[in-house]
């Protein structure tokens, strides 16, 4: 499954800019992601939905249904049913694991584990990524999520999340406690293994081989 381009919330505004006639673009798209409530709901408005949250005309209404229409038919065929494991979440973001610079991302799920999203949070170096809990968040309350999955990628070639990794999923935690979001996992992506630092889980990504490890039982 192909991991399609993504954006941050930086350039979400910029892309929804693109699609607004007014000279002060970019104030009027934050205004309009604000106003939204959720990517669900915006991608069931119609013109006159968006008409009435600040679209100044029928064609730049137009141009917004069309483009939230678009993104929630890409997520529709390129996101599994539901999200059970960390191998649903391995599967979903595989193409993650051969980056050559770490980058964050969030998966977003209902009540169900029926994923709704998946965004790009931040991308770095080789050896890091700043991005802060509210980062996180802002995607999952935009969306109307239920839980989050975290997912980012050690180009090193070590899946074992790092004491930074453990800081800032707890971090995120703590936030989506205060909001009643749940964070099921994070997952370490690398290019022939992963691991989920909540359950301790570990396995392969190879294309062809997604298989958990097994530690060896001890011997009698």
């Amino acid at each position: 499954m192909p991991l399609e381009p993504a954006m941050n919330l930086e350039e979400t505004v910029e892309a929804l800019a693109c699609m607004l006639d007014a000279p002060d673009r970019v104030r009027r798209a934050e205004a309009l992601l604000r106003g939204v409530g959720s990517v669900q709901a915006a991608a069931q408005g119609d013109v006159r939905w968006w008409r009435a949250r600040g679209a100044q005309s029928s064609r730049e209404a137009e141009r917004l249904v069309a483009a939230f229409k678009l993104h929630a038919l890409v997520q529709a065929r390129t996101l599994p049913s539901s999200v059970a494991s960390p191998e649903d979440v391995v599967r979903c973001l595989r193409p993650l694991a051969s980056r050559g610079q770490e980058e964050l991302w969030v998966l977003t799920v209902d009540t169900c584990l029926r994923p709704i999203g998946r965004s790009l949070i931040s991308r770095g170096g080789r050896a890091s990524c700043s991005a802060t809990p509210s980062d996180v968040l802002r995607v999952a309350v935009l969306e109307q999520a239920a839980g989050i999955f975290l997912a980012h990628n050690h180009p090193s070639g070590d899946p074992r999340p790092s004491a930074a990794d453990q800081r800032f999923t707890r971090q995120v935690r703590r936030g989506a406690r205060a909001l009643g979001l749940i964070v099921h996992d994070h997952i370490v992506l690398c290019l022939t293994e992963w691991s989920s630092e909540l359950t301790g889980a570990r396995g392969r990504t190879e294309p062809r081989r997604l298989e958990t490890a097994r530690e060896p039982s001890a011997s009698p």
